[in-house]
């Protein structure tokens, strides 16, 4: 079994946690392992740094997918704040932003970068992946988009088969509140 001493490392130096929450270092383990994952965690469960703190223990860049844009930015000054390279790639940037955003992905300046959906969809976006090291895919997803339509079905079908795509893991994290059904989540 390989150690976790990186992992406990990470955890305090950039999130100034000395403990995880249930299920998030069998989670973090197996994906700094380069499993994939479908985690389906509570309101306030810690899901995102499931795939921040693998993202930050493997090589390349991490693309976490949100439609969240206020919460992407403010996931992404956080991370910044910690010492983390991370950007947001979305519909709010203006144009000479998107395209230093961009320079910093392919320069491999970057540990995490926020897209949304629309961004992924357009400008190439996907063929820009080709050649970069991916430490992981991550598909962050509040329960509430989830069930917008115009959100989810034409993404799923673009992200197509991660070995395809060269992606090292793909990562779906879906949030659900308590009143949730699994069903009702992923439905």
């Amino acid at each position: 079994m390989p150690s976790t001493a990186p992992i406990d490392a990470a955890l305090e130096r950039v999130f100034g946690f000395t403990s995880f929450r249930p299920y998030q270092r069998a989670i973090v383990e197996d994906l700094v392992a380069g499993h994939d994952a479908f985690v389906l965690l509570p309101t306030g469960g810690g899901k995102s740094l499931c795939y921040q703190l693998p993202a930050l223990l493997r090589p390349g860049t991490a693309i976490v997918v949100s439609p969240l844009i206020a919460l992407m930015k403010d996931q992404v000054d956080a991370l910044v704040e910690n010492g983390v390279a991370a950007a947001c790639y979305n519909s709010a940037l203006d144009a000479d932003t998107a395209r230093r955003t961009l320079a910093r992905l392919h320069a491999g300046e970057l540990d995490l970068l926020y897209v949304a959906p629309e961004r992924l969809l357009n400008d190439g976006f996907m063929e820009r992946l080709d050649d970069l090291e991916l430490a992981l895919f991550a598909i962050d997803l509040k329960a509430g988009s989830v069930a917008t339509p115009e959100l989810l079905p034409p993404f799923v079908p673009t992200a197509g088969d991660p070995e395809s795509m060269g992606v090292a893991d793909l990562l779906a994290m879906l949030e659900a509140e308590e009143s949730t059904s699994l069903t009702d989540a992923v439905n």
